[in-house]
């Protein structure tokens, strides 16, 4: 085929495909040069407030050069179709959506996953979009991070394993608007979660550790659980209530002498802004404290930092 009629099939298709895109136009186009760490669902959501598989397609055609999209190393020059709202209205369409997915907009180093508990697990992959009942682990010197829709981030670190409980809106649609309802089990590892503050009255995003469940809107917060168990939390901007939770014990069944009462004690802590909490392996709370990151941590923190910010920024 000539290169005058390659190009002619691919205008064709460019106009059918974006009639079903009513938010970008076929006609412009922005450029962005990649940097370390871009990926092309990480520069969708700063250009245009989202990303989605219809999305990713619209970009495929725009970038027949790059062999893979989900494989982009710096230097490589991407195309996105020009949006048709301003990018500024469709941030805040998006962040007061509430959140129903979630999508990998980096990762490095060995991360698996699988959608639900009774599959195997695969490598992941940026752009790869997540469901309710999907987890995540991820091996020594990895990391990667996940955005909702709604701009809600969790990154998870090195040796950490996530499940994604729930992503669905309280009510029957998924509409601005509507309060949402998310929760996470963090079982292993350090994770940071930033929540966006745009949440709808009545509103929960939970993330549940092994004795505890933290409970935010609009806060900027790690949390830590060791091999034994033992958990911390540690908040840096906005408020986290953290409750305790009776301590999960794993193992074979064992018989026990009839009908007991375990006693346990329910606590309520209010973590605040600058300060951190811990909670031992049986369940038991320290009262907040100074939050103080340690030396090791520093670099994963400022590094989420500096991922929030740019998140932040739109492009």
């Amino acid at each position: 085929m000539k290169k005058h009629q390659r190009e002619i099939f691919l205008a064709l298709g460019l106009i059918g495909f974006f009639s079903t895109l009513p938010f970008l136009q076929s006609s412009s186009r922005k450029s962005f040069v990649v940097r370390s760490g871009d990926t092309a669902s990480y520069l969708a959501i700063r250009y245009y407030g989202f990303f989605s598989d219809s999305l990713f397609q619209a970009l495929k055609i725009n970038n027949p050069h790059i062999s893979d999209l989900n494989w982009i190393k710096p230097g490589d020059t991407l195309y996105y179709p020009t949006p048709t709202k301003p990018a500024a209205v469709v941030k805040k369409e998006q962040l007061q959506s509430p959140a129903t997915r979630a999508v990998i907009t980096f990762l490095e180093g060995q991360v698996q996953y699988r959608a639900r508990s009774t599959e195997k697990f695969a490598a992941a992959r940026p752009n790869l979009i997540l469901l309710p009942g999907a987890e995540i682990t991820t091996g020594e010197k990895s990391r990667v991070e996940l955005v909702l829709d709604d701009r809600s981030v969790l990154r998870i670190a090195a040796k950490s394993q996530l499940k994604i409980v729930q992503l669905a809106a309280s009510g029957e649609k998924a509409k601005p608007g509507s309060a949402s309802q998310a929760s996470f089990d963090f079982s292993l590892g350090a994770v940071w979660t930033k929540v966006t503050k745009a949440m709808s009255r009545g509103s929960r995003y939970e993330l549940k550790l092994p004795t505890a469940v933290a409970g935010v809107q609009g806060t900027i917060y790690r949390a830590s659980v060791g091999s034994d168990g033992a958990t911390s939390v540690g908040v840096y901007e906005g408020i986290v209530q953290v409750r305790g939770v009776p301590p999960q014990r794993l193992g074979p069944p064992v018989q026990v002498p009839g009908p007991t009462q375990v006693p346990f004690e329910t606590w309520v802590r209010l973590v605040q802004a600058n300060q951190e909490l811990t909670v031992t392996a049986d369940g038991k709370p320290s009262e907040p404290r100074a939050l103080v990151d340690k030396p090791q941590d520093r670099e994963w923190v400022n590094w989420n930092k500096q991922r929030d910010r740019e998140l932040d920024a739109t492009i």
